[in-house]
């Protein structure tokens, strides 16, 4: 990621980029990114976008190789679409030979390691995974972020409000809106490129009093209670949640979910491996890696492979009606808090 950068400051560019991941926040700054600095924002003879599965490959090839009208470059982004999910040889083929007078952006949210596309790109293409890259971006990314907005956030905070918020960059990007808005006054606001300097810290309590947790960190702090054997806690988070009309079936997949989770970190723990190995194999961020670590150890390997098979068997039994779902959470929760 930080290679794109470098080619934006000094405008020398890569013929071929790959920009892969669900994080689709990072994936599409990225990619506005690489736009900006090479035909601006206007709408450009030089520039043009595909998405989609009625795209042909010799319609992208025929404008990429066309001269670039009064510019240096011509530019193609291709986005989501069938011609590298499916690729024809003369695809790949020209995935191999861009001309120096045009860049190509392939953008894909899920992509195949083991095609051929894949491994065309790892050939000739910079590529980014932006769920690789995110987990040691995002600290960078929300203090340049309050930076811009003369706001700041210590280490401890920041760690809070990561915990609190989740790491999803554009619902942290919404969440620290509110808290610029929040703490700023209404003149400020409307002079914020005169401002010079910190004009507002974030603390807890203002987390706490505006950013609203995600249905995942109470969905983990029910595991948390449980896992220390508080039962009412975690059933009251529980009923927190049916509170907030949150479906039954999806607490249930996120309860299943979570408990993936710490069985993948029971194992990696096994085989001795450190935070940043484990959360690069999870694609999760380091301080994801460390709560649920804690967690891990209050439970054997056994007894998570059992609760994990136990939320499948309770998934199968509500699909077919033998249980209702909220006895079947209430059921899996009380799993979670009995004996090791």
């Amino acid at each position: 990621m930080q290679e794109i950068k470098k080619n934006i400051k000094e405008e020398q560019f890569h013929r071929l980029y790959l920009l892969y991941g669900a994080e689709d926040y990072l994936r599409h700054s990225l990619k506005q990114e690489l736009k900006q600095a090479l035909v601006g924002e206007d709408v450009s003879m030089n520039y043009a976008y595909y998405e989609g599965n009625k795209v042909e490959a010799d319609e992208v090839i025929a404008f990429a190789k066309t001269m670039p009208f009064f510019a240096q470059w011509r530019l193609v982004i291709v986005e989501n679409c069938a011609v590298n999910k499916k690729p024809t040889d003369a695809w790949l083929d020209f995935l191999g030979q861009i001309p120096d007078t045009a860049v190509v952006v392939l953008v894909e949210r899920e992509i195949d390691k083991r095609g051929r596309f894949y491994k065309t790109c790892k050939k000739h293409a910079y590529m980014v995974d932006v769920d690789k890259e995110k987990g040691g971006y995002v600290q960078q990314w929300i203090k340049e972020w309050l930076t811009r907005n003369h706001g700041s956030m210590n280490r401890d905070v920041q760690k809070f409000f990561l915990e609190r918020v989740s790491d999803n960059m554009a619902l942290l990007e919404r969440e620290l809106e509110k808290l610029r808005d929040y703490k700023m006054k209404p003149e400020q606001l409307s002079n914020l490129e005169q401002l010079e300097g910190v004009v507002f810290e974030i603390t807890v309590e203002d987390i706490e009093a505006v950013s609203v947790k995600t249905v995942e960190n109470q969905i983990f702090e029910m595991i948390d209670a449980a896992a220390k054997q508080n039962a009412s806690k975690a059933f009251m988070l529980y009923q927190d949640l049916l509170s907030l009309k949150e479906s039954p079936i999806k607490i249930l997949v996120l309860l299943h979910r979570q408990t993936n989770i710490l069985l993948q970190i029971k194992d990696h723990i096994r085989l001795k491996h450190n935070t940043g190995e484990i959360a690069s194999a999870l694609k999760l961020p380091p301080f994801v890696i460390n709560k649920n670590s804690a967690i891990a150890k209050q439970y054997s390997y056994k007894r998570l492979k059992d609760l994990f098979a136990l939320g499948v068997q309770l998934d199968e039994d509500i699909k077919l009606g033998r249980i209702k779902d909220q006895i079947a959470i209430e059921l899996l929760l009380s799993e979670y808090c009995n004996a090791r």
